[in-house]
Formats: structure tokens, sequence, C-alpha cells
């Protein structure tokens, strides 16, 4: 349950303690009769009905979070449980999540969307294991809730569940969700500022599953527990509402550790995986020199991303965090041929070649020493008068998504002669030889130009192929501002829109 605060504890200290309190609610929760039976199940159910009651979002308090703390440009700094980022593939997660559907029919509906939350996911940076634990959490392991909530959007502390959202599918509540964490750069600030799940505004003595308060005070505190606390929830000193001691941000935050152990717990039982593993994919760092280029220009649109930035997505501008682009980027050296000192505009006699250094994504620096090798060799009247930049991060021009510089998949080069007028056509060998001589002329970057040839050998795209009335002849990219599948139908081709 979103904003109303629970405690989901996952730590071995905490098991025994839980366990006592199912016995005390389980006339409110009879889905953990049940369990009674048996002590393994006993010990499951006092977990999961810890992350059940104050998981409710009070939409009073800060329903889908306080979004005045928008930390976007800072997200996924973690590691180990991420909030943004799922270490297995599409099929390894659909595997996962149908193994544990078949001993629990009740997350039927996970097993069978997990593709398209899997996606959506991982499309606006959140980890879709979160879809899973969550609701686990929320439903104290037994996933029955209707209305397509089983998650605990909406509900409050005060409200219980008539407060509680109803959704049209499975994928609507799932998306609210995933929705609500990438606002988030950790479990922890979700909980505790975003305040997904509330403890509640008063020490309500004793308290319950949905309204928080002393339920959780020894779940939240298992050692050291603030005097103020002990003396709210004394035993005796039954109290309600504004009557009660107010919670303070230290018993949220408490209350937050506690819930991402509980969420931990579900995701070992899950995935098997521990608290602090399985977050970011390692970055790949292979000896660039064995890299096949012939298999890298075939990669897919998953397959790429899932070089380049950690993490498969079909996604065209995927978020992630400049620190982490800093660790996937490499300086590499590439031959181009430049203008020597002077006015001269021969290119056999007025060029040299020069050995440029430029920062590009790890995964793809073969391509790119291969593409500029092969325009030195093999367009002997192109001259790079100026490079202006490979990997640079920042959003797109006018724009507010990451542009294609941001993962070290683009350059730019001989800007100065973009806007020349002839980046929006293509030309044939006649029209190029009766340019003005300048040195423009052989910096000129058009449709259908040896340089583009050689580009589109490589399913790099040229701003020159772009059709949308804006063109920029100077930017080259593997992926991105084209998708994959468009960029090696380039294969081959002069012209390619």
């Amino acid at each position: 349950m979103e904003d109303d605060k629970k405690e989901d504890g996952t730590s071995e200290s905490t098991v025994g303690k839980v366990r006592k309190v199912i016995a005390a609610v389980s006339t409110v929760k009879m889905v953990f009769v049940v369990f009674v039976i048996a002590l393994p199940f006993l010990m499951l159910a006092a977990l999961f009905m810890g992350a059940i009651g104050a998981n409710n979002e009070d939409v009073d308090s800060g329903g889908n979070g306080d979004l005045s703390y928008n930390p976007s440009q800072l997200r996924c700094s973690e590691n180990g449980f991420s909030i943004c980022y799922t270490s297995f593939s599409k099929e390894e997660f659909k595997e996962k999540v149908s193994a544990y559907a078949e001993k629990n029919p009740g997350m039927k509906d996970f097993a069978e969307y997990s593709d398209d939350y899997y996606d959506y996911a991982n499309s606006v940076q959140v980890n879709p294991e979160l879809v899973v634990t969550v609701a686990l959490k929320e439903n104290g392991g037994n996933i029955t809730v209707g209305n397509h909530n089983y998650w605990g959007y909406g509900c409050t502390n005060t409200g219980g569940g008539k407060d509680c959202n109803s959704f049209s599918s499975f994928m609507d509540g799932a998306k609210k969700v995933i929705d609500s964490a990438s606002n988030w750069d950790s479990l922890f600030n979700w909980f505790a500022i975003g305040k997904y799940s509330y403890i509640g505004d008063y020490w309500e003595n004793p308290g319950g599953s949905g309204t928080g308060g002393c339920y959780y005070a020894s779940y939240i505190y298992p050692n050291n527990m603030p005097d103020r606390v002990k003396k709210a929830c004394a035993t005796g000193k039954n109290c309600s509402g504004s009557s009660c001691a107010v919670t303070t941000q230290d018993d949220q935050d408490a209350y937050s550790n506690y819930l991402v152990d509980v969420m931990a717990y579900f995701r070992k039982e899950v995935f098997g995986l521990a608290k602090d593993e399985g977050g970011v994919v390692p970055n790949i760092d292979p000896n660039i020199d064995d890299v096949d280029v012939a298999t890298i220009i075939k990669w897919d649109q998953e397959t790429a991303w899932k070089y380049l930035i950690g993490r498969a997505t079909l996604d065209r501008h995927p978020n992630i965090t400049e620190s982490e682009m800093n660790s996937r980027v490499i300086d590499i050296e590439v031959p181009m041929r430049k203008w020597k000192s002077g006015t001269g505009n021969n290119t056999r006699t007025d060029t040299e070649r020069v050995m440029q250094k430029i920062t590009v994504n790890k995964a793809i620096a073969n391509v790119w020493k291969a593409f500029f090798e092969d325009v030195y060799e093999n367009a002997p009247d192109f001259v790079i008068g100026s490079y202006d930049g490979c990997y640079e991060y920042r959003p797109i021009t006018n724009g507010t998504v990451l542009s294609p510089h941001s993962y070290g998949v683009a350059c730019d080069i001989n800007a100065s002669v973009t806007g020349n007028g002839y980046d929006d056509r293509s030309m044939s060998s006649t029209e190029w030889e009766k340019l003005p001589e300048t040195r423009a002329k052989y910096q000129v970057i058009y449709k259908g130009s040896p340089v583009v040839q050689i580009a589109h050998k490589y399913t790099l795209i040229n701003g020159s192929d772009w059709n949308n009335g804006g063109h920029d002849a100077m930017h080259f990219s593997f992926i991105s501002d084209w998708t994959r599948d468009k960029s090696i139908s380039c294969q081959g081709k002069s012209y390619c829109s």
C-alpha cells in the first residue's frame, strides 16, 4: 500500500517477532489462518503481514510521494536491490516469475504479463522486480486482492481499504506503481520521503496492520528502541489519532529500512537474489581489439542497449546517470585526414593523416575505429576540417531526453559546414565537382556522399538521412536517433530516410 508506511522486515532478527504479530491479527487477515498450521508458513506469513498494513498511500500526506524531491538526474546510484535495474533478461525474468507462480496460483497475472511490465519498467528506468516484490509485501505473500490493485495503491492509514484505487486491468495497476517508483533514486527514499508506505502520523496504540503506529514498533526498532517510542507504545496506554504521540522522520526512516528488508526477503524467494545482489548489470569491458565488428553491426535494439548501458530495452532514449556512463566510455585514437597549415585545398598535397583521440562507448569502439579508417582509406577527397566531439552527457538539443552523445554512440565532424545547404539534398559526382574550389568543398557532407555511404556500411546513420525537416549532416550515430532495425536496413544504400 503506497502511502501508509509499513515495515517489511526481512532480517532474521525480525522473523520471530513478526510471527507473534501474525497470531494477534489472524482474525483480521483470514488468509493467514492456513499459515498458522505449520511453522514454516507461519514464519512467511509473519513477514508478509508486516508488510501489508501501513503500506497504504495516504493521499493527504503525500500520495504517490513528495515529488518536490525528485532526483531525476541522480537516479540509480545504488547497487544491489536497485530501484532502477534488474540484472535479468526478459526471458530470465519471465522464467523466474512463472516458476514462482506455479507454486502460488495468485501470481498467475504476474507471470502472464511479465513481458509487458518488464518492457514498460525498463522504458522508464525502473526495476521490474518491484512489481512482484511490492505486491508480495502488500499481500503477505498470498496474492488475493481484487480490483487489480495488488500493490495497495491509494490505500491510506486512515481510510483503509475503501480508499484503495481500483484498476481496469493488471497492467493499469502495474504501470501506476512503476510510474510512482520512477520518481525516486532508491527504495529507501521511495518509502521514507515519497511515503509510498507510511508508518502513520501518530504512534497509535496498539495500532494495526492498516493503521500502523505501535503495531510496527518492535519491528522497526528491534534493538535500541527510542524511549519516546517505548513510552508511546507501553502496554495499557491505548490511544488513537491526535491523542497519541506524533511519529517523526526518524521513525519513518526506520520503517522504510524495515520495508526494504521485507521486499528483499521476497526478492530472494522469487528471484534467488540477496539484498545486495543483482543491481546494475556489470560494465562490459571487452578487449576492444577482440570485438567482432561484423557481429556488433547486427545487434538489434535490445542487444545493443544491453552492451551499451548494461540493460536491454526497446527505448530510444533510456535513462542512465552520467557517472554510470562515464564508466562505460573509452578513449581511442582514429585516423583522420586533416588540412595542413596554410590555405591550400589540394587533398593530396595539403592534407595529412592525424591520429585523433575520441571518447566513445566501449562496446562499439571498434565500429568507430573501422569507420574512420575506412573513410580515410576510401574517401580520399573527404577532409575532416574539425572534430566536434563524440561522448558528451547532455539532453538532446531543445529537448529533455538524453542525446545519443550521452551514450557515447554518436560523433560530430565538420560542424562549420553543416549549415551550407548541401546536407538536405543529394548530389551527383558531377554536381559536386562544380562546387566552388574551397576547403569547404572537401568537407561537405550530403545525402549519398562517400562518407555517408561508408557510414551506412557500419549501420551508422547520418544527419543527412533525416527526413523530418531538420538535417544535421555533421552527426553520425549508431543508435538512439533511429532504431537499430532501421539503421541496419540502410546497409548498402546511398540514401536512407
